[in-house]
């Protein structure tokens, strides 16, 4: 009896020791790691990958110019990240396409963690950010800029809530700022805003003629729910019409809800529109059909999951 409890808590341990050492990993392909070299800025990575990590610990520094042997060290130990121009080097020499990354880091400063594609927190916030955030670019002075992710929210213990999710996901720290009757969560980091922007669709600077529901989102069914959550959260809400209860979300851009329509579909509900709304000049997907409203509170608004 013993042994068959010892058995099933060691298969418990190793369950739990795979889901932490996935919890922050992230696949590209290397055509996707080089839209992150678009800056004078030195940007690194250190990686999560068997088969890489497996190269690299084999790997002689002689045979890779200008580097040295005390840098390989601290490759392998992952006590400091890798070149893009070495990552490739080694990649390309040695017939590889895609890497998991742990983390992207600039000028061996600032970085943040990359979380694992299939968690549908980072989802979630994705749909937060695709419904009323953006991405930002600004010159502070002739040679830097600043690069920044802000998102709105009319309740201050939402703002706080996503501050923490942010943190959660990608360790790093956010702020909140009191807007114009709203309250902004600022995220000011380089490596995130070229992440959102070169894997998951999002634009940067005005969104609205850009916006687009993200191919990974869409090849990806369970991740759906979630990512319409955050959109709803954001950008639509339930209200009484006529005695009954009804859905909405309401956005600039037609092309981007007929994408999200799409989505609603594919778990199972029907939505009408878009609608164009003359007077608030926006479309708008709505539905008071008991079946989809019922539907959309039991599968998508009543997640939890999405808590940091």
């Amino acid at each position: 009896m013993f042994e068959y409890i010892r058995s099933d808590m060691a298969s418990v341990r190793a369950e739990l020791i795979k889901l932490i050492f996935h919890y922050y990993n992230m696949k590209f392909k290397l055509s996707e790691l080089e839209k992150f070299n678009c800056s004078g800025k030195r940007i690194s990575f250190i990686s999560q990958d068997e088969i890489f990590d497996y190269i690299l610990q084999g790997l002689n520094p002689k045979a890779i110019k200008g580097v040295s042997n005390r840098s390989v060290y601290y490759w392998k130990c992952k006590q400091r990240p890798i070149p893009l121009k070495y990552l490739f080097d080694i990649c390309k020499e040695e017939n590889i396409n895609s890497i998991n990354v742990k983390s992207i880091h600039v000028n061996g400063g600032n970085f943040i963690c990359l979380p694992c594609i299939k968690n549908p927190k980072l989802f979630y916030l994705l749909g937060l950010i695709l419904g009323d955030g953006c991405l930002s670019i600004s010159k502070k002075s002739s040679n830097r800029r600043s690069f920044h992710l802000q998102i709105s929210f009319k309740s201050k213990h939402t703002a706080y809530k996503t501050k923490k999710l942010v943190k959660k996901l990608f360790q790093i720290e956010s702020s909140v700022y009191l807007g114009d009757g709203c309250y902004n969560v600022c995220t000011f980091s380089k490596c995130l805003i070229i992440l959102l922007n070169t894997k998951f669709d999002v634009p940067i600077g005005e969104k609205y003629d850009l916006l687009r529901v993200p191919y990974i989102v869409m090849r990806n069914r369970k991740v759906i729910p979630f990512f319409i959550k955050g959109l709803f959260d954001s950008d639509g809400n339930i209200y009484q019409h006529r005695g009954k209860p009804a859905i909405q979300l309401r956005q600039k851009s037609r092309s981007f809800l007929v994408g999200v329509k799409d989505l609603l579909l594919c778990v199972g509900i029907s939505i009408g529109g878009p609608y164009y709304d003359k007077a608030n000049n926006s479309w708008l997907l709505w539905s008071s059909k008991i079946s989809s409203v019922d539907r959309f509170i039991k599968d998508i608004n009543s997640l939890k999951y999405t808590d940091p």
